[in-house]
């Protein structure tokens, strides 16, 4: 098999009311093909390798399939553990937030820019979250539609203990409905 690799950068962007963006990588990019992606990391690949079993830090993906096992759709879920539980969350390469300039001053003052990559949330698991960690680091209404973000300390991923990682709130019904 012939070796490609594609670069995904994480570039910051001009803090514009407009993220300028080369492209988009949809589901139908993503879709049919094995894809290797590398924590604090900016390169994204498809190996050429793809014996991927037992290797230390492997995280299998799932997808919503019909009756003959073939996707539905091609918008994989991941587990994860936090604060115990092991959870599937989607994976989104592209979520982000814009952050509101309070918010920035307030809790994130990194030099990066306010519009950033972020991890949505439920409503409600993350006020189970925020009643059961009241010493985790919450910032109201921390971006542009006026929701809350979390700090989760420790997300176990892959084999690996990441973190912190901030949660943005978002409506249950974006993700049940």
């Amino acid at each position: 098999m012939e070796s490609r690799e594609l670069i995904v950068t994480a570039a910051p962007h001009a803090d514009t009311d407009v993220i300028r963006r080369d492209g988009f990588l949809g589901q139908s990019w993503f879709a049919d093909r094995v894809w290797q992606f590398r924590l604090h990391s900016s390169r994204t690949r498809v190996p050429a390798d793809l014996a991927m079993e037992g290797r230390d830090h492997t995280c299998f993906l799932g997808f919503l399939t019909n009756e003959q096992g073939k996707r539905r759709i091609s918008f994989p879920r991941l587990a994860a553990t936090i604060d115990g539980e092991t959870r599937d969350f989607l994976l989104d390469t592209g979520a982000t937030v814009r952050l509101t300039q309070t918010a920035w001053e307030a809790a994130f003052r990194d030099g990066q820019p306010a519009v950033r990559g972020t991890s949505f949330i439920t409503h409600s698991l993350f006020e189970t979250w925020r009643r059961r960690h009241p010493d985790w680091v919450v910032v109201e209404n921390a971006d542009e539609f006026g929701e809350a973000m979390i700090q989760v300390l420790v997300v176990h991923l892959a084999g690996c203990d990441v973190g912190p990682v901030w949660f943005t709130r978002r409506a249950d019904a974006n993700f049940h409905e």
